[in-house]
């Protein structure tokens, strides 16, 4: 049966495209009580033919932290599977999980992410619920994009919200501190031109435990976020995909009550299809 598996999926893959990609992101804290500098690694594996998508993606975060307050440096390693399917005319059907090994937030060690979307053409949903040790939370995301054709150059507009809902937040110290619910405001602007692409987004107002990128990770640590921007420039040559990334975020640290920590995160990607 094992052998009959392997090959149907192996025959599957002849009929989509894969893309193999490698990150790795630096991120600097600012005015942080209790993290310096970190490394983030990521694998990303994606397949894609006309119905299914399936990407299966690993990272893991390396965190120099002051010590004390912890007790030693910060490693965590996060999970990803994630699956689309798009068998209906201008629909696609998600769904995800993620998985989180913290070696410091017990709280959140463990912690599962459960993700079920739909999008119907240009508007799209999406359901988390995150499940941790004493507190779970629920957030749910809604997106329109629109897009602008200018002879070779492509542009896309997104906007959309992100509303999150804690619940049981004050049976315990790492999430005691935070708001009953949030919502933030989503902008995202994408630009193509030829093999080119710059995109530029910003998330307004303050969230927490928020999960990102499409359900592909989380910020798990009770840090109440209330600014973000992002650039990016990527550039395909044939089979290659080369991506620059850049953000700014602040926020405050909510269990030590520690205000206006800055976060600058720089990164490179490196992708393959075949």
């Amino acid at each position: 049966m094992a052998k009959i598996l392997l090959f149907l999926l192996a025959t599957a893959m002849l009929f989509g495209k894969t893309t193999l990609k490698f990150s790795q992101k630096t991120i600097h804290f600012s005015n942080s009580k209790q993290k310096k500098d970190a490394q983030h690694l990521r694998t990303t594996l994606n397949y894609k033919n006309n119905i299914h998508q399936i990407v299966a993606s690993y990272s893991n975060a390396n965190v120099q932290t002051y010590q004390p307050p912890l007790h030693s440096n910060l490693h965590v390693n996060k999970y990803t599977v994630i699956y689309n399917n798009s068998y209906f005319k201008n629909q696609t059907c998600t769904l995800g999980y993620l998985y989180i090994d913290d070696n410091l937030a017990k709280e959140v060690d463990g912690g599962s992410i459960f993700t079920l979307g739909y999008r119907y053409k240009a508007v799209a949903f999406q359901q988390h619920i995150s499940v941790y040790h004493h507190f779970s939370v629920l957030q749910s995301d809604i997106f329109y994009n629109r897009g602008f054709n200018f002879s070779t150059l492509k542009a896309v507009a997104i906007i959309g919200a992100k509303y999150i809902y804690l619940k049981n937040r004050k049976s315990n110290h790492f999430s005691a501190n935070a708001k009953k619910d949030y919502l933030a405001p989503v902008l995202k602007f994408k630009l193509h031109y030829k093999k080119l692409q710059v995109q530029l987004g910003a998330v307004f107002g303050r969230r927490v435990f928020g999960v990102m990128n499409n359900a592909l990770t989380v910020n798990h640590h009770a840090m109440e976020f209330y600014k973000t921007y992002i650039a990016g420039v990527a550039y395909r040559y044939n089979n290659l995909l080369l991506q620059l990334n850049y953000s700014y975020q602040e926020a405050d640290e909510l269990p030590l009550n520690n205000q206006g920590v800055k976060l600058n995160a720089a990164g490179i990607s490196l992708g393959y299809s075949f």
